[in-house]
């Protein structure tokens, strides 16, 4: 891992060898494991499946990323629930959650980072960098009842020498006992870095609260196995309601228009227990800091393990016609709830004026809240990245910033945009970069650079990833709630969740503008077509007209922020100056663009319905 600069911490370490303990547990629900050394434990027995029939190779692992999700095949029961697909995290586990685990590794459980995983060797691994011997291959059998995650030859990330060591280990999950066997083939070498919490074996459920831990900080030897099995009788009950998400399935932050379409809340409640849980209540409102604006109070369905429900509050719209920065903050209101530590699920919104000329988009405050974070080593391909999800379209971006808070060398740095054309929205086409030399670098306050051409996109989000030039330069970041969870790190050119999403947003911005106002400017319609008035409308909007010359076959289309066409005026001719009434008295409160075509020609005016 390229770790932060305030965490370096480079001495060398004693090498650990393993507890005398042969077996472990039980945890809360039920868990126990016996290693290879217990005379009741399961020998020793690497599986070579890098030569099997359907053997997988997993591509794309780096430094500090995940890949997946990969399709299981059978339903693994896991503690309490059952999971039928996974991720393979590069630092030596896999999770059935989506997120990002890295240094420091803690004890488990621990219900403040990532849940929902089994590590077999959870530490600062790497695949990344030229001539890495690393290798990564899963398996699943032909009667789907077990899957087999190999690591071959993976060495430690390394602050000297990129990496160093080789570590070989597998995680088998078998569906007949509902077991989990990690095995150790090799362990060489040692983590050259912290003195803590560099290396945890273990299981965790997906609350964080219950797991068991075979080892923490100590290094597994070779020819080793360790069995995970669960409990023959399960007594524990687990009465456990959660917020999944708020808006969206990240809980990502999103920009709204001043006056667009009213806000209609929506999360997703789940049943995390083993328990049916009667219907109860969740509270949903949109706060300005500490001032509630608009609540809702809904009721779940009788929810059965495992099940969840999405829920809204079709009575308590937001009209967001006041610009800053809100939060949506979800609340399960169930009593005698065992896990309160994920009860509450928190999403951001920040409300923009999209009638100005132009407008910065930022999930920042512009204050900085840490020491500035940097990748040991910096260059291609190490950075950072935000994920601007745009409040309306067609949009123009023309310009982004970053703030640097430190830059001792001194380095340059890129900025460079992504479009979202990956799978499931993820970057992947770099639209453009822009390299800021070392000595136009400012410190302290924003770098701004304008984009080498402006980019118009008509939907999604766009990525835009700060690069760094060299070793030392530091990205500010911003700790003020709410917190977008929009944030990921960018290590050899691979893109992740950052580690600290739910704390830390990157202090980056993109300046976009409507790119229909500099068409007008030049196009001959725009002296034909004035004002549209009142605006905002309710019942009907004039759009004003002056022309010397008969103008015939008007086609005027009204479309919502989306682009969707939803009502349609033909028009057979204008002369002289007037103005043509149009009703939208049928039309929902929001923000809309009127297009008005003239053979090849159109311009497009924007207006706002309220209600």
């Amino acid at each position: 891992m390229r770790k932060k600069l305030l965490i370096l911490s480079l001495f060398c370490l004693a090498l650990f060898s393993l507890k005398a303990q042969t077996n472990g547990g039980p945890d809360a629900y039920g868990y126990t494991w016996r290693d290879s050394n217990d005379p009741n434990g399961q020998p020793y027995n690497w599986i070579d499946i890098t030569n099997l029939p359907f053997v997988n190779s997993v591509k794309l692992l780096a430094d500090d990323n995940v890949v997946g999700p990969f399709p299981m095949g059978f339903n693994f029961h896991y503690y309490w629930y059952d999971v039928d697909e996974f991720r393979i995290g590069s630092n030596g586990y896999i999770s059935f959650n989506n997120g990002n685990m890295a240094v420091p590794f803690p004890p488990i459980p621990q219900p403040s980072k990532l849940n929902n995983y089994i590590a077999a060797f959870g530490s600062d691994l790497s695949f990344a960098d030229a001539g890495n011997p690393g290798e990564c291959y899963f398996w699943k059998s032909p009667g789907n009842d077990t899957l087999i995650v190999s690591y071959i030859n993976v060495p430690f990330w390394d602050a000297s020498l990129l990496y160093d060591g080789s570590n070989t280990f597998q995680i088998i999950l078998s569906a007949l006992d509902s077991s989990i066997t990690f095995q150790y083939q090799d362990q060489q070498g040692v983590y050259n870095g912290l003195f803590a919490d560099f290396l945890t074996v273990g299981i965790e459920n997906n609350s964080g609260n219950i797991g068991l831990m075979h080892s923490h900080d100590i290094y597994p030897v070779a020819s080793y196995s360790i069995k995970f099995y669960p409990p023959s009788t399960v007594t524990y009950t687990a009465i456990d309601a959660t917020c999944d998400w708020v808006d969206n399935v990240s809980s990502g932050g999103r920009f709204l228009t001043k006056n667009g379409t009213p806000y209609e809340m929506k999360s997703n409640i789940r049943n995390y227990g083993n328990t049916v849980l009667a219907p109860f209540s969740v509270l949903s409102e949109i706060k300005s800091g500490f001032s509630q604006v608009v609540a809702g109070t809904a009721t779940t369905d009788t929810l059965i393990p495992g099940q969840s429900q999405i829920l809204t509050y079709p009575n308590n719209t937001w009209n967001h016609n006041t610009t800053g920065t809100f939060s949506m903050i979800t609340n399960t209101q169930l009593a005698n709830d065992l896990v309160p530590s994920n009860n509450k699920d928190t999403c951001e919104f920040v409300v923009i004026d999209s009638t100005t000329a132009s407008q910065w988009l930022s999930f920042d405050d512009g204050s900085v809240g840490g020491v500035g974070l940097s990748w040991n080593g910096g260059g291609p391909g190490e950075g950072v990245g935000m994920q601007f999800p745009l409040p309306y379209f067609p949009i123009q971006i023309d310009e982004i910033r970053a703030l640097v808070v430190a830059n001792p060398t001194p380095e340059g740095m890129a900025l460079k945009i992504i479009d979202d054309d990956g799978v499931g929205g993820t970057p992947l086409t770099q639209l453009d970069s822009v390299w800021v030399d070392p000595f136009s670098v400012q410190v302290g306050t924003y770098t701004t650079v304008q984009l080498t051409n402006p980019i118009i996109k008509t939907s999604g989000s766009v990525y835009v990833m700060w690069e760094m030039g060299g070793n030392g330069i530091s990205i500010g970041q911003n700790v003020t709630r709410p917190i977008s969870n929009r944030s990921f790190e960018v290590l050899g050119g691979s893109w992740s969740i950052y580690r600290s999403r739910e704390d830390e947003d990157f202090i980056i911005n993109i300046k976009v503008s409507d790119p229909t106002v500099g068409i007008a400017e030049q196009n001959p319609l725009a002296t034909v077509f004035g004002n549209m008035f009142p605006n905002p409308a309710q019942n009907f909007v004039n759009i004003n007209y002056n022309t010397s010359t008969i103008i015939n076959n008007i086609t005027l289309e009204i479309c919502d922020m989306q682009g969707r066409i939803v009502q349609t005026k033909n028009i057979a001719s204008l002369y002289g100056e007037g103005s043509m009434k149009v009703s939208v008295a049928e039309l929902p409160a929001g923000m809309y663009i009127c297009k008005m075509s003239v053979n090849d020609k159109s311009i497009n005016k924007r207006f706002t319905i309220v209600r």
